[in-house]
């Protein structure tokens, strides 16, 4: 069977060319700017009749901005897993740990780098608890000391062309029979 390949989250996942990116799967980019993870869950059961074999899936930097409470997200977290379970019993689901910000130019926000810290360790438990594989990719973006390197980014928190290159490298192996 083919593989067919779904990444699921929020302008960070909209805007990477995957497509151009893994020329060599079918993929389908369900990203959307400004999602958050309530948002997706309201969306999944338009997917469900998608194929898949693998799902990619990072959101909650948007709940983290809104003041969404760590734990709320990891709830809605465990909502979003249990609906991909039940969607895509068989496909392989990579949870990617949410990437740093680089405050120096992100400036204006509420996402504050023990919160992100915190999500992803709760994302990481719950992978582990469900069957699911967590995929760190967050110090492949760092800069050392907790930031975005500037390097990936263009505005502190979205990606520029060499930031989705480190994300191709970082989950290439996730894609490979």
């Amino acid at each position: 069977m083919n593989n067919h390949i779904l990444f699921i989250g929020d302008s960070l996942t909209q805007w990477g060319n995957w497509n151009e990116l893994f020329p060599q799967f079918t993929i389908e980019n369900l990203g959307l700017a400004g999602d958050k993870t309530i948002d997706i869950i309201q969306r999944m059961p338009l997917y469900q009749t998608k194929q898949a074999t693998t799902i990619f899936l990072m959101v909650g930097i948007n709940d983290l901005a809104n003041g969404i409470p760590v734990a709320s997200i990891l709830m809605n977290y465990n909502t979003l897993l249990n609906q991909m379970h039940q969607y895509w019993p068989t496909a392989k689901i990579h949870l990617l740990s949410l990437l740093p910000v680089e405050y120096e130019s992100f400036t204006h926000t509420a996402i504050y780098p023990q919160n992100v810290e915190k999500l992803n360790a709760g994302i990481a438990t719950l992978a582990n608890e469900i069957n699911t594989f967590y995929v760190d990719i967050a110090p492949a973006f760092s800069n050392g000391n907790g930031n975005l390197n500037p390097m990936y980014t263009y505005d502190g928190l979205h990606l520029n062309n060499a930031g989705y290159l480190v994300w191709k490298k970082e989950i290439e192996t996730y894609l490979q029979n």
